[in-house]
């Protein structure tokens, strides 16, 4: 069962109602209701929760966010991760269809640019190999065209 209590936002509709997951089901969708403008805007998140369950018990996932991404928004960089290997891995959101340049930089001071990548979808992995020997890495993104 899917509750959220019932507000406007400047982004979205937010709703409350019930989900049912028949013997077998594991995944449902449903609709968010945008609220469309012509404002520039970052992104945006919307915290989902499953709870009140009724004849059942839940996986291991509860809760999930949803990002809102506006056209015109700035790329925001998610879930960094220093991997076994000594590499920084991270995920970029931002609008579909752009390219990012990835810079890196040891002190907040001199960056360098890493990479450039293609979002074509609204979320893309980027791995830094190079940065296996250091002791702290900072990221940014930036648009490019």
């Amino acid at each position: 069962m899917l509750r959220a209590p019932i507000w406007m936002t400047s982004a979205y509709f937010a709703t409350s109602g019930t989900l049912i997951f028949p013997p077998g089901t594991t995944n449902k969708t449903f609709p968010v209701n945008l609220i469309p403008d012509a404002i520039s805007e970052p992104i945006e998140t919307v915290n989902l929760l499953l709870n009140n369950f009724v004849i059942g018990t839940p996986g291991p996932v509860t809760q999930a966010v949803l990002y809102i991404v506006d056209n015109a928004s700035a790329p925001r960089l998610l879930a960094p991760a220093r991997l076994p290997d000594g590499s920084f891995q991270f995920s970029l959101l931002g609008p579909a269809g752009r390219r990012y340049a990835i810079e890196g930089s040891t002190n907040l001071a001199a960056w360098t640019e890493l990479a450039r990548l293609t979002n074509s979808t609204l979320s893309s992995t980027f791995r830094d190999l190079t940065a296996t020997n250091q002791t702290r890495r900072f990221y940014q993104a930036r648009q490019v065209d």
